[in-house]
């Protein structure tokens, strides 16, 4: 075992061991380490630049505060997460379209919108219902003591009874026949007359009037 000197009380060797000693050169140590004359520093290898303290980066430098914003800043999607969507849907569409537009020309069948014909609707105007109101005079047929006072039809009548007397008068008609009667008897003739166009007869002083031919008479006076 080799020799050690005096220690102190915490087990270390008293450095002033080895004064007087003679002293050795330190073990050549690696370039860039080896101690130089003062004033002169190390030489790089040929090619090299020469390295030397490094000023700090920017975050290095004492009191620097990074930029708002960023710091930590998440990506663009992810911050418009709403945007972000709305685009990837139109984007969506934009090559759906672009997808069908390629089809169809594909197909070479073309749409062409050509104008119909004209079509005429004729509407039925609404039915109108005129209503005219014409004014007639209407001749009474009879008088107050119910005698008639226009007759048609074949037959004798009685005057004062049937009809009343006075002057009667007729338009005529295809073939018309009077005869003024002194009786009810119809050969018992005062006159007589076959006529087709209008005619008058006065039956004063007869009995009867005997009519036929579907004339009509009325009373005039």
């Amino acid at each position: 075992m080799s020799e050690q000197g005096p220690s102190d009380a915490f087990g270390r060797q008293d450095p002033g061991q080895y004064q007087g000693q003679p002293q050795y050169p330190p073990p050549t140590q690696p370039y860039g380490q080896q101690p130089y004359p003062q004033g002169q520093q190390p030489q790089p290898p040929y090619g090299q630049e020469p390295q030397g303290p490094q000023p700090p980066y920017p975050g290095q430098q004492p009191g620097y505060v990074p930029p708002r914003g960023h710091r930590g800043q998440r990506p663009w999607p992810a911050r418009h997460k709403v945007l972000t969507a709305i685009l990837a849907v139109v984007g969506f569409f934009i090559a759906i379209g672009v997808i069908s537009a390629a089809a169809s020309g594909g197909t070479g069948t073309k749409t062409v919108t050509e104008p119909g014909p004209t079509v005429t609707v004729t509407q039925a105007a609404p039915a109108v219902t005129v209503t005219k109101t014409v004014t007639r005079t209407v001749v009474p047929t009879q008088n107050a003591q119910g005698e008639a006072t226009q007759i048609s039809a074949d037959g004798v009548y009685v005057i004062g009874q049937d009809i009343p007397g006075g002057t009667w008068h007729t338009s005529g008609g295809q073939q018309c026949y009077e005869a003024t009667l002194g009786s009810t008897d119809t050969s018992n003739i005062i006159d007589n007359n076959n006529f087709t166009g209008p005619d008058t007869v006065s039956l004063a002083g007869a009995k009867a009037f005997n009519i036929s031919g579907g004339c009509t008479w009325r009373q005039e006076g």
